[in-house]
């Protein structure tokens, strides 16, 4: 099984990268294709797409963490920011049927309770762009879950 690693930096000593590599030597003996996406990616984390907008220190993370934590009230900024993002992540087969979230949202699994947030976060914002943030972002997670080929595009700087 392919199994993704997805950080802000997966380099150096810090714990989050340790534990990356420990828990990818132990997937790699299993018999799984760990593989990695992150800012920065060190030796140790191959094959993998080094995507420099994913570092915690790329400028425009930096803005959006400011805006995220600088006060108290939801920053409409903040959504109109992120949601183009979402254009840069592709499912490669944008045709398959389309699935029933209601149904999902019952299961009693982690996938279950993943619907179930995102559908009730979606159903308190109903338009805009939040609203589209989070229904791509549950099509994708259930995409990643059903183990179907996503692409990421537009992640390259000048």
């Amino acid at each position: 099984m392919r199994i993704g690693f997805v950080a802000t930096r997966i380099a150096g000593l810090d714990g989050v990268s340790l534990e990356i590599n420990k828990w990818a030597e132990v997937l790699r003996r299993l018999g799984h294709e760990p593989f990695f996406c992150a800012g920065e990616l060190g030796e140790y984390a191959q094959p993998g797409l080094e995507a420099p907008p994913f570092h915690f220190q790329d400028p425009e993370a930096v803005a959006l963490h400011d805006e995220a934590f600088s006060g108290a009230e939801e920053s409409r900024a903040l959504y109109d920011a992120v949601a183009p993002a979402f254009e840069h992540i592709l499912l490669e087969d944008e045709t398959e049927a389309v699935e029933d979230f209601e149904a999902l949202a019952q299961q009693q699994t982690s996938l279950g309770g993943f619907v179930t947030r995102l559908n009730a976060e979606m159903s308190d914002n109903k338009k805009g762009r939040k609203h589209t943030m989070l229904a791509r972002a549950r099509e994708l997670g259930l995409a990643a879950f059903r183990n179907r080929p996503i692409t990421f595009q537009g992640l390259e700087r000048d």
